[in-house]
């Protein structure tokens, strides 16, 4: 993979990336980890305790991905 050197890279990356689908189902666990990931660098976190995504995940896997099972 080429290095990432614009805001324009970082874009494309998070345009491109996947969400699974299985059928009609989503399982959007990606978008959403990536969101979490980018909120606790928002917050001066530079690495990511497993728990502490865990808590932040699975509220928002019960809210966007109902018919997924939270990790």
């Amino acid at each position: 993979m080429n290095a990432v050197s614009s805001n324009d890279d970082y874009l494309d990356l998070v345009l491109k990336l996947n969400v699974n689908r299985g059928g009609d189902r989503r399982a959007p666990h990606k978008p959403l980890l990536l969101m979490v990931s980018i909120a606790k660098f928002l917050q001066g976190k530079t690495g990511l305790d497993f728990k502490e995504v865990e808590a932040a995940l699975n509220p928002l896997l019960l809210a966007y991905a109902k018919d997924s099972e939270p990790i």
